[in-house]
């Protein structure tokens, strides 16, 4: 290359790294490469630093200014996945990113599962019910003992029962084992073992009675045999004497043992059937001559029943089947038999035989002796049983009887079938069984369905085998004359009959009393005279107090009920129905059916917070709004509307869109419970509210709990259409900061559509704990 001046080099070009410098120094000639011009130079300080290319330093720099990298990578020594620049005090090192987040290459941070506490969330944060952890479906909320919300074991169906509640469920169940719930069926079992029952009867044939038998009234359900005196006309075979004229029998049936007519024999009633033993005549005894020895009178035991079962006219079933008890008084089950039936349709009652006297006309055949009547009879036990009284003084009964033999069936009478209980007399249209003991009354039959002496007696006006009456002979074809009774003539008169004319006691059948209160129940005490318990006034109960003669139980306050209590005299009190006898319960307090299309309610309140209960169910059957409009609460003292800041609250809801709904205040002046409610009478909003006392204290006391004063709160859950038309539900929890529950006595609902609501349907209960 040719030599140049400096200023002969106009063109620019980029050097190799052979390139060199020719360097005059000392007059000695140098020659100077690129390469070690760049190895050799000294540190560089420079205002403004500026290279096109790659600038490398082997050594620190240091610059002063702001370093502004035009490109987009920052390459270190180090460049671990996931480092960031920390500065440590001195210098920033690339550190990786460790512990509750993570940081990826594409910047992207991530925050470690279970790493968040509820200590790092903010208490305004109002999360969404959707961010949280699922709960049970189809479950009611409730605040456990620390005031947290949980799913209870109720669920949405057994909430829904409640709906239509119109009075108090408490009380309805104790109606259910009232004294005065009057059922309209009861369980008939077949019974085929006892031998003493006693059939069932009512005092007339329709209404709300008691059922009552009788002691002259007995069935062995054993051999199926009923005994009592019968009246009427008997269809079937008679065992056992019968009574009549012979144009009304057939056969040999007009010849049999005992009289058509009974005769009075010194004042003494004889049929025929047996000889007979006059007081004062043939036995010791006296005898009053200016009267009859029979006219005796005295007071029959009656009492009242604290069940009653409803009893219908029936008259169209051919087979029914009278109820009966096995003991003459007590609370019994009633039972029936397959072997004693009724139909109603004919009056006729039908068993496998019948022991007792009966009046009336027997149709059919008549066999056997008084004591050769056997056969099978159906009792059972039964479910439900009914309290029975011995009753002896109506004239007019009617037994009870069911249509089938088994199963739980409505008890009935009929009209065709009544008993005497004063006389002891069973009446029908006709009587079908075999019957043991005397008939009164015409019989129809063969004679070949005669047996004994019925079968050969010469007339029946006259007896087969004459009877000695005082020891004067009597065949029944006229009455006689005993001397010392109704002729002259002595007899031994050494015993009591005459003393049958004045008070007789209890251990020879009477009652030991001249008379007894009125309107009163018997009562009776071994051998000493029977008393009366004065019942007479409306509601007294009859009731034993465990040691002397039982007592009157004056009637309870109005919906109170009759409850165990052992401290108590009698055992047991009457107290408030909601729980007042020591237990938890649920009770009723206002029902509210309010409705006004033309003036509206702005707001509604109640004032019946006290202490009498720990918490409040609302039970919210409809709210209808004049217009578009919210519904919110707020707590009463004293009547006066809680109205400053202190409420705080959370409602999640849900439309049926699929919208998310969420209600929040904090420190609000009011909670609202559901928003934008759609208008009209058509579009109600239903649901409940539940207040509740945390730990257990009294509302409305003004003093402080002995368990802690806590912070008046409610849940609620409401659902009904929005604005919108779609359906939406809100379910939510809130209390007020500011005050305890004992000095709060009630709620206010305020109703913000259009000029209100036309439409409030609710009722309150009060809970108490057990």
């Amino acid at each position: 290359m040719a030599t140049q001046k400096f200023s002969d080099l106009t063109a620019e070009t980029t050097p190799n790294a052979d390139s060199v410098f020719a360097i005059a120094y000392s007059s000695a000639n140098f020659k100077l490469s690129i390469t070690n011009l760049a190895a050799n130079l000294p540190a560089v300080t420079a205002t403004s630093l500026t290279s096109s290319g790659t600038l490398t330093t082997s050594g620190n720099a240091t610059i002063g200014g702001d370093l502004t990298i035009s490109g987009d990578d920052l390459t270190m020594g180090t460049n671990t996945s996931g480092a960031a620049l920390i500065a440590d005090g001195t210098n920033f090192n690339p550190v990786v990113i460790s512990g509750d987040i993570s940081i990826g290459t594409t910047g992207t941070a991530a925050i470690g599962s279970g790493v968040i506490i509820d200590a790092d969330v903010n208490a305004s944060a109002a999360l969404a019910f959707s961010k949280m952890e699922n709960l049970t479906a189809s479950r009611l909320l409730v605040s456990d003992g620390s005031g947290d919300v949980s799913v209870s074991a109720v669920t949405s169906t057994e909430a829904g029962y409640l709906d239509g509640v119109s009075s108090a469920i408490q009380t309805q169940l104790d109606s259910k084992a009232s004294s005065s719930y009057v059922p309209t069926t009861i369980t008939v079992a077949d019974e085929s073992t006892d031998t003493t029952c006693f059939p069932l009867f009512a005092t007339a044939a329709t209404g709300d009675l008691g059922p009552k038998t009788a002691s002259g009234l007995t069935f062995n359900s054993n051999t199926d045999v009923l005994s009592g005196t019968f009246a009427g006309n008997i269809t079937g075979n008679v065992t056992g004497n019968t009574s009549g004229t012979s144009g009304s029998t057939t056969g040999n049936a007009a010849t049999a043992t005992v009289l058509e007519t009974a005769r009075n024999i010194g004042g003494v009633s004889f049929n025929g059937s047996a000889n007979i033993d006059l007081p004062g005549v043939n036995a010791t005894g006296n005898q009053n001559t200016s009267g009859s020895s029979a006219s005796c009178s005295g007071n029959s035991a009656t009492a009242t029943l604290s069940t009653n079962v409803t009893v219908a006219d029936e008259s169209t079933d051919t087979t029914c089947f009278p109820l009966f008890v096995t003991a003459a008084t007590g609370d019994l089950p009633p039972k029936s038999g397959s072997n004693l039936a009724f139909n109603s349709s004919s009056g006729i009652l039908t068993a496998t035989g019948f022991a007792g006297d009966i009046t009336g006309n027997v149709t059919g055949n008549a066999s056997g002796s008084s004591g050769s009547c056997t056969g099978n009879s159906a009792t059972a036990t039964t479910s439900t049983n009914v309290t029975v009284a011995d009753e002896s003084s109506d004239t007019t009964c009617f037994p009870l009887f069911t249509t089938a033999a088994t199963g739980d069936l409505a008890p009935k009478s009929g009209s065709n079938l009544a008993f005497n209980s004063s006389s002891g007399i069973l009446t029908a249209t006709g009587f079908a069984g075999d019957i043991t003991g005397d008939v009164t009354g015409n019989t129809s039959g063969s004679s070949g369905s005669c047996t004994g002496n019925s079968a050969t007696a010469t007339s029946a006006a006259t007896l087969t085998t004459a009877r000695n009456i005082g020891g004067v002979s009597f065949n029944g074809s006229a009455n006689i004359d005993l001397p010392g009774v109704n002729a002259a003539g002595s007899q031994n008169t050494s015993g009591t009959a005459a003393g049958l004319s004045a008070t007789l006691a209890v251990g020879s059948g009477g009652t030991g009393a001249t008379s007894l209160t009125a309107n009163g129940v018997i009562i009776g005490n071994g051998t000493s005279a029977l008393t009366a318990v004065d019942l007479s006034t409306k509601g007294k109960i009859l009731i034993g107090d465990g040691s002397g003669n039982p007592q009157a139980l004056a009637v309870g306050t109005n919906d109170y009920v009759l409850t165990a209590d052992s401290s108590e005299a009698t055992g047991v009190k009457w107290a408030e129905a909601g729980g007042g006898g020591g237990g938890g319960g649920l009770a009723v307090l206002t029902a509210v059916n309010q409705y006004d299309s033309t003036s509206y309610y702005s707001s509604y309140s109640y004032t019946g917070f006290s202490s009498s209960y720990d918490n409040y169910l609302v039970l919210i059957h409809a709210i209808a709004q004049d217009g578009t409009g919210d519904i919110n609460l707020q707590f009463l003292d004293d009547g006066s509307a809680v109205t400053d800041t202190g409420y705080r609250y959370a409602a999640y809801g849900k439309d049926s869109n699929g919208t998310d709904r969420i209600l929040t205040g904090n420190d609000a002046t009011t909670l609202q419970l559901f928003d934008s409610c759609k208008a009209g009478d058509n579009n109600p909003v239903s649901g409940y509210m539940y207040f509740h006392n945390g730990r257990g204290g009294r509302w409305d006391s003004d003093s402080s709990d002995s368990e802690g004063n806590v912070k008046p709160s409610v849940q609620w859950q409401f659902g009904g259409k929005d604005s919108g038309n779609y359906h939406r539900v809100a379910q939510g929890s809130g209390h007020y900061d500011n005050t305890a529950c004992n000095t709060l006595n009630g709620f206010k609902l305020s109703f913000t559509g259009g000029s209100g609501a036309t439409k409030v349907n609710l009722t309150i209960y009060g809970i108490k704990r057990s």
